[in-house]
């Protein structure tokens, strides 16, 4: 899905291989960085939960 839509803003705004691939890379560093905080906030309030 996400591949397909890549090729349809390349298409689009006239995006080259390296300009989409470049984002998909930006788009993926977020998205970890975003998981890894996530999983912090839940390993945070479990220990909260099992300490009562």
């Amino acid at each position: 899905m996400r591949n397909t839509k890549a090729k349809a803003a390349q298409k689009e705004h006239g995006w080259s291989e390296d300009e989409v691939k470049r984002s998909g890379d930006e788009i993926q560093k977020l998205t970890d960085s975003y998981t890894k905080k996530i999983d912090e906030l839940c390993a945070t309030k479990e220990k909260e939960i099992l300490s009562m």
